[in-house]
């Protein structure tokens, strides 16, 4: 959340963030893990959304798109 709030503390009015986030159901996660080390906090759409409402975003809303894959999720929000 303190990037978030960051992030909104930063931006204009009317001015948009995207933030990106793997999915739960990224198939290369134990992998990730387990061979390369590299340990990421896996979110759903509902979990990013919760984030920014938990955040100085508060009820903004949040579009969250998944890219073709799968894998990538990208929050969109403008600060109010």
């Amino acid at each position: 959340m303190k990037l978030l709030d960051w992030i909104h503390d930063h931006l204009a009015p009317g001015g948009t963030t995207m933030v990106g986030n793997f999915d739960k159901s990224n198939p290369d996660k134990a992998f990730m893990d387990h061979v390369v080390e590299w340990q990421l906090i896996h979110r759903s759409p509902d979990d990013l959304k919760k984030l920014f409402a938990d955040s100085k975003f508060g009820k903004t809303p949040v579009d969250v798109r998944v890219e073709d894959a799968g894998v990538n999720l990208f929050a969109v929000a403008t600060r109010q």
